[in-house]
């Protein structure tokens, strides 16, 4: 695995092997081995595939774009591009609402039996990309999951064994993907959940979801050492916490003046100006869970650079 231990050294990443990554793809030069991209996750990775399946429901075009949960396309539609892949090289399994299991506990009237009846989860992703083919070792394979099941669950499971759970799903995803042919995997951590304007409304809720973001990356750096050596995979574990915490630390370097308030809350509650495109992204929320699509975009040049990092000390991703 691909590591960097402290934050310091993950910002010098950050800041250094980015550069390298980023010039590198300026110079027409592979920043990877593979040629093709293979994406799983939830809304924070979904191009549109539940808003296609709805219909054009969920989530609203009066708030979203084009199917995505943000103002603007998510890192995984920015990602290839700086990594030298076409369009035509990626395929996106990922679905908003998406858990890291096979059986969604969404509580919504509305929106559970949608994404039970549709088999959004993680691994019915994994199961649709085996079926179709899809993996082997021209590819990468990114996987961000996790977040759902702890906003679903975490009122009624004990957190230790909510974080097992999810840690043991996200083994048996990549478990099956290499059984199958799956060589290079990039894995994203899962960023600050208890410093989310939902988390903050919430009387409680920070300190629960910013601790079950601890145990769960804790867990998942564990979990990934031992994937690599048991199956003989290369994974690259992307470090998002620090990119956040950078962010909500020092937003003015990442071109942010506002790292609180959203542009909406579901109750229709609009706590800043959003009323161009520059306004919405001059903060870090779009809605009162999700990123807006500039931050998307540092996402995206974020796990470039871990990419990079490989690619400029002559490793295969």
């Amino acid at each position: 695995m691909q590591s960097v231990n402290t934050k310091e050294e993950r910002r010098v990443v950050w800041t250094c092997a980015g550069v390298v990554a980023l010039a590198a793809v300026l110079a027409s030069q592979p920043v990877m081995a593979q040629t093709r991209l293979i994406f799983f996750g939830d809304s924070l990775t979904d191009k549109g595939r539940l808003y296609e399946a709805t219909g054009g429901l969920l989530p609203p075009s009066s708030d979203y774009y084009q199917g995505r949960y943000s103002n603007g396309p998510t890192y995984a539609e920015a990602l290839p591009g700086l990594l030298g892949v076409s369009d035509s090289n990626v395929v996106n399994f990922a679905f908003a609402g998406a858990e890291s299991g096979d059986m969604n506990a969404n509580t919504n009237l509305e929106f559970a039996p949608v994404l039970n009846s549709l088999k959004v989860d993680a691994l019915h992703q994994v199961g649709r990309a085996v079926s179709a083919g899809a993996v082997g070792q021209d590819s990468l394979a990114v996987y961000f999951i996790g977040g759902n099941d702890y906003v679903n669950r975490v009122s009624s499971t004990d957190p230790q064994t909510l974080v097992t759970t999810v840690i043991g799903n996200i083994n048996t995803g990549i478990s099956t993907l290499a059984q199958a042919g799956q060589k290079n995997f990039a894995v994203l951590n899962l960023p600050n959940m208890g410093a989310t304007p939902r988390s903050r409304q919430i009387p409680g809720a920070s300190d629960v979801f910013g601790q079950l973001t601890v145990a769960h990356n804790a867990a998942l750096a564990q979990a990934v050492n031992g994937l690599e050596s048991r199956l003989g995979v290369d994974i690259t574990l992307v470090a998002l916490d620090d990119l956040f915490d950078d962010m909500m630390a020092n937003p003015g370097l990442y071109g942010l003046s506002n790292t609180q308030d959203p542009c909406f809350y579901d109750d229709g509650r609009r706590p800043r100006d959003c009323l161009t495109t520059e306004a919405e992204n001059s903060g870090l929320f779009y809605d009162d869970i999700h990123p807006t699509t500039h931050v998307h975009r540092i996402n995206a040049e974020y796990v470039a650079a871990y990419l990079g990092m490989k690619a400029a000390a002559g490793a295969d991703v």
